[in-house]
């Protein structure tokens, strides 16, 4: 009887001599031909439990070795996936999909309202009045009423007016519309900013370009998400900190990534900076603009 360790689960028990996937004669712990792990038919509920939650593998710390070197060592996760040393660490999509997931999700709460004791009653005070101004409100209504106005501007024109009408009701709802979209917002700007990233390091390849792109994306949603959960007491300090944070951890992580000096990182992330934050903004007006295409105004 062989007595490769291999050969044995954690408990002792003998496992199959032939994939049970693919049904090859067994040499290692790992399939030769496919690749699956060798273990018992039937399973404990723990394996179960992390093939199910996926990216939280506790047991063997790679999530958590993971985000140290992601946080602590700015660039350097980037740096060994592309130099292919890749099984210790979560993949950059993996990470960046959960994290931004998880952190944009949690947004859509408002944990400040969340309260062990009796509700708080609104003072009168807190309340102001919105001004509303009755030039763009006529502008709109007109837009909205005239019949040879293009369905589409009818639409934006008439979701207006009535945002501007009553902005308490109107506002959360497109705040919150617009708030829903930011994830596949966020998703398909990686690409654009890796492109950028591109133009300004044209030394290294598109993807590798992209995988520090990602790293940087789950960093700021990491942080983002951070400076979020701060109360609103510390969120000019603390908050603030945290999420200010992140203009430290990137000219650290695209200067160790491109290995390039102090000079050309600072002037590069300058120039990426103005292009990024056109790029941003108009992401934003384009968000803004379907919100008020998409909702429809009450009757």
């Amino acid at each position: 009887m062989s007595t490769e360790p291999w050969r044995f689960s954690k408990r002792g028990e003998l496992l199959p001599p032939a994939c049970l996937n693919c049904q090859a004669v067994m040499i290692e712990l790992f399939c030769a031909k496919c690749g699956q792990k060798n273990e018992v038919p039937n399973r404990a509920l723990w394996p179960l439990l992390k093939d199910s939650i996926g990216l939280f593998l506790v047991a063997d710390g790679k999530l958590w070795r993971t985000l140290h070197l992601l946080l602590f060592k700015p660039g350097e996760l980037a740096v060994q996936y592309v130099a292919g040393r890749r099984a210790a660490y979560v993949k950059p999509f993996t990470m960046y999909f959960w994290v931004s997931a998880l952190v944009l999700t949690s947004m859509l709460f408002d944990w400040s309202e969340l309260s062990f004791g009796p509700p708080a009653e609104a003072k009168p005070s807190e309340f102001k009045p919105i001004q509303v101004d009755e030039r763009e409100l006529a502008l709109f209504q007109k837009a909205a009423s005239d019949e040879h106005t293009p369905a589409l501007v009818k639409r934006y024109a008439t979701t207006m007016a009535w945002y501007q009408s009553s902005p308490r009701t109107a506002k959360p709802l497109i705040d919150g519309w617009v708030l829903s979209k930011l994830p596949r917002a966020a998703f398909f700007l990686v690409p654009i900013f890796a492109l950028m990233m591109k133009l300004l390091f044209s030394h290294r390849r598109y993807t590798e370009h992209l995988v520090l792109t990602l790293h940087a994306q789950t960093v700021f949603f990491l942080l983002f998400g951070l400076a979020d959960a701060v109360p609103d007491a510390l969120s000019l300090t603390l908050g603030g900190a945290i999420f200010a944070s992140f203009a430290l951890w990137l000219p650290l992580a695209v200067r160790r990534f491109y290995a390039v000096t102090w000079r050309r990182t600072v002037l590069s992330l300058l120039a990426g900076a103005v292009l990024g934050g056109v790029i941003i903004i108009a992401t934003g007006v384009v968000l803004y603009v379907l919100a008020f295409v998409v909702i429809r105004a009450p009757v």
